[in-house]
């Protein structure tokens, strides 16, 4: 049999299926890494969160076409994850840190630096619900208004409050402010 060739469909029935099989795990692979690496897709919401972020634009240019992505939405169950902790513990760094700068031009901060000082609330729960945003709001305490064309109502459960309470939040470079009353508006 060694003079003996094999037809040509017999050839091809060999390396033909191989070759094709090659080319169906390549793209299933791709197919799978498609799904985890897709470009505009957001992430499911997390359990909790314990860093907080800011928000970014990124886009992609390939063969003269642009795509531009809308900023990441700020990390605002991570924002209520670090006040708790910050109002159990005492932190009045970290919140005075993020107040917003209108609360200190409204009270001075002197003032807000000696309210903060008085926050510690060891037994605090502060769970975070749901979040909608960002619209328009406008800040009304002490008789005076501020509006803010882009804030964020986070809506959670405060163990101090008896249940659902609502807290505003708004963007400055990119970082999440709060707001609350100091005292005494000054001027």
């Amino acid at each position: 049999m060694s003079g003996h060739k094999l037809p040509a469909w017999y050839r091809c029935s060999v390396w033909v299926p191989a070759v094709v099989a090659a080319i169906g795990i390549v793209l299933l692979l791709l197919g799978i890494l498609g799904l985890f690496f897709s470009e505009g897709d957001k992430p499911p919401p997390a359990e909790s969160v314990t860093s907080s972020g800011a928000g970014s634009t990124t886009s992609a240019s390939t063969t003269g076409t642009s795509t531009t992505t809308a900023p990441a939405e700020p990390d605002t169950e991570g924002f209520i994850v670090d006040m708790g902790e910050a109002l159990r513990v005492g932190d009045e760094v970290l919140l005075f840190d993020r107040l917003h700068p209108v609360v200190l031009e409204r009270y001075g901060e002197e003032q807000c630096r000696t309210y903060l000082e008085t926050l510690e609330v060891p037994d605090l729960v502060l769970e975070f619900r749901d979040v909608t945003g960002p619209e328009p709001w406008d800040w009304t305490l002490d008789d005076l208004t501020t509006p803010f064309a882009e804030a964020y109502t986070v809506t959670l459960y405060n163990s101090q409050a008896g249940g659902e309470t609502e807290l505003h939040l708004v963007l400055v470079g990119g970082e999440l402010r709060w707001f609350t009353d100091c005292g005494d508006p000054i001027g």
